[in-house]
């Protein structure tokens, strides 16, 4: 009897009716408590419920009546990662492991715990013996994709996202692991990319036959509904530039909703649901669900932070439960979705008629740059540049590793050469790898630069510690064709000079879009040339490193990049023009800012 409700309660798993596959889970318990089995499926209920608490507690329940359950060891290793409890994760992991040494799923659950603690190179073997156990594990395949992205294997991870979407097209999180992928790679242009983005829609059909029922949007005197998503509120880069904005806007004309995809909130999530009108946690929500709650919460203007990056709601937005929807900040390209329509940019990350055939969203051109930038926390105080007590140049980056790939190599080693003597320091997180900082030792010797000349660091404990190894740096480098933007003006913001080199898309212009609003166009150059010029030329100016080290922080302070209230009035007027119909002109189109330069991308 038992063992019939409990295949009665797979069966309505399988179906997602969840509380009738609870209530066969716990009569079959009643009817034998020492049921493992039915056990570690009602913890998969629970979990998927996400009322851990009781999972866990089931899960313990099934491998103390069978030790040797090496699925419910693995489920239990998947609920401690979701908790963020990576270290017990992996114990559970290798508890499944020793009892089942092929277990398929173990083996890519273990990968993706050892990726989050920076072990690159056991991550990828664990991902590849999953593989070797089952070559068409969809998901396995787009782990190995995100952990060779890490190590900067480009192509290689492009190939395994690739793979996974074949096998499971309506995987979404491996459709827009290989579009954010794409970004890096200098051999992918902005027509290839457009064309990607747009045939991954193709690829999900299904949440585009049907938008939902929108309400009625607010009208005359009542403040305008703007909602912001993001699954990056809290510690990340993303913040620097969304919490100026949000302590400027003016709330006497807007009301802020922010929908947030957090699992695990921090100390930045409090202060961002405090300064909000409204702050709606949305992990554990589904799509239709969200959609329909924006709806109802009347939001006239729907904002995007995320793009294609980790847990983005694209899926929400594809069922347009807003009667405007724009993408800003987190992705420097466009999203593909024919149902976001408008993208924020400015006129020199996309210069007009360069870049907009490339998009599926109008490009909305800010007067004066599509950032507004202030760190976190306090930084620490400037000092002075290293190389008078040094005797050398020292040259540095900080920037996500996969952006520095071998073009970047080759051209920074030109610069290398050519100012004698001269250090670099690169520090990321994936550098906390040995196999990986070996590849990059090999890739810049291949180039003829002696290892003793390359600092090579992993993440650091605190946001103080990472600020103060600027101290070390005399002069930062951009990478491309993905520059920094955090990076960038953490570097600045700490007086450090930064020369990026100019490209033909937005991700490769960012750098100069920055420079240009602190009045620094001599650091951006338009051709390597120019690259290696501004370097040795700085190089050789000690004079202006210790101007420009003691001036860059006020010259910051001061500039367009800074001034929340300024950009904040500047998206006030576009989110009004946008947002309420009774406010349009007799055109079809939106009155912007006269310097926004709204132009409609070719549709392809």
């Amino acid at each position: 009897m038992s063992k019939s409700l409990k295949r009665q309660g797979d069966l309505l798993l399988q179906q997602h009716q969840f509380a009738k596959a609870i209530d066969c889970y716990q009569k079959a318990l009643e009817k034998n408590s020492d049921f493992a089995e039915a056990c570690n499926n009602l913890g998969n209920v629970l979990a998927f419920k996400a009322d851990t608490g009781a999972a866990r507690d089931f899960y313990t329940r099934a491998v103390q009546i069978r030790p040797d359950y090496a699925e419910a060891f693995n489920n239990l290793g998947t609920l401690c990662q979701q908790q963020g409890d990576l270290q017990q994760a992996l114990q559970h992991y290798r508890k499944a492991l020793a009892l089942v040494p092929d277990h398929v799923k173990a083996l890519n659950n273990m990968g993706s715990a050892l990726q989050h603690q920076g072990l690159l190179t056991e991550a990828v073997q664990c991902f590849k013996q999953s593989l070797a156990g089952q070559p068409e594990f969809a998901e396995a395949h787009a782990n190995l994709g995100n952990a060779k992205l890490e190590t900067g294997r480009i192509d290689s991870a492009l190939a395994h996202y690739r793979t996974a979407i074949r096998l499971a097209p309506e995987d979404r999180a491996a459709h827009s692991n290989m579009l954010l992928a794409m970004q890096y790679s200098p051999d992918i242009d902005s027509e290839a990319f457009h064309a990607s983005a747009a045939r991954m829609w193709a690829h999900q059909g299904a949440p585009m036959g049907t938008s939902i029922t929108q309400m009625p949007r607010p009208q005359g005197p009542e403040r305008l509904r703007i909602g912001f998503v993001s699954p990056d509120f809290r510690r990340h880069s993303v913040t620097y530039f969304f919490l100026p904005l949000l302590k400027a806007l003016d709330r006497t004309r807007i009301e802020v909703f922010c929908y947030a995809e957090i699992k695990r909130p921090d100390d930045v999530t409090r202060q961002i649901a405090r300064l909000a009108d409204h702050f709606c946690q949305t992990d554990g929500w589904n799509d239709r669900f969200m959609a329909e709650t924006i709806a109802a919460d009347r939001i006239a203007v729907l904002v995007d932070l995320a793009g294609h990056t980790s847990g983005n709601r694209l899926s929400v937005f594809a069922l347009k439960p807003a009667p405007v929807q724009i993408t800003w900040l987190g992705f420097p390209a466009t999203t593909g979705l024919s149902r976001i329509d408008y993208r924020l940019t400015d006129t020199v990350a996309d210069p007009p008629g360069h870049t907009d055939r490339f998009h599926s969203e109008r490009l909305i051109r800010l007067p004066d740059g599509f950032l507004c930038y202030h760190p976190l926390d306090p930084a620490p105080a400037v000092g002075q540049p290293p190389c008078p007590a040094t005797g050398h140049i020292t040259f540095g980056s900080f920037n996500n590793l996969p952006k520095v790939n071998l073009s970047v190599v080759h051209l920074w080693s030109q610069l290398l050469h050519a100012v004698p003597e001269s250090q670099l320091v690169l520090k990321s997180r994936q550098l906390t790898d040995k196999m990986v900082r070996a590849r990059i030792v090999r890739q810049f010797g291949q180039q003829g630069i002696d290892a003793g000349r390359l600092q090579l660091l992993g993440r650091m404990a605190s946001t103080a510690q990472h600020l103060a190894l600027y101290k070390r740096i005399d002069i930062a480098l951009d990478t491309f064709p993905y520059n920094g933007t955090t990076t960038t003006c953490e570097a600045l913001w700490m007086g450090v000079p930064v020369i990026t080199l100019c490209g033909n898309r937005h991700a490769a212009r960012v750098g100069a879009s920055i420079l240009t609003r602190i009045g620094l166009p001599e650091l951006i150059a338009e051709n390597p040339d120019a690259f290696v010029y501004a370097g040795t030329a700085l190089a050789a100016d000690p004079a202006r490193l210790d101007h420009l080290r003691v001036s860059l922080r006020q010259r910051m302070q001061g500039s367009a990049l800074c001034n929340a209230e300024h950009f904040a009035a500047n998206l006030v007027s576009v989110f009004e023009s946008l947002g309420r119909p009774d406010l349009k002109s007799a055109s079809d189109h939106p009155r912007m800012p006269v310097s926004a330069h709204p132009v409609r991308g070719d549709r392809q």
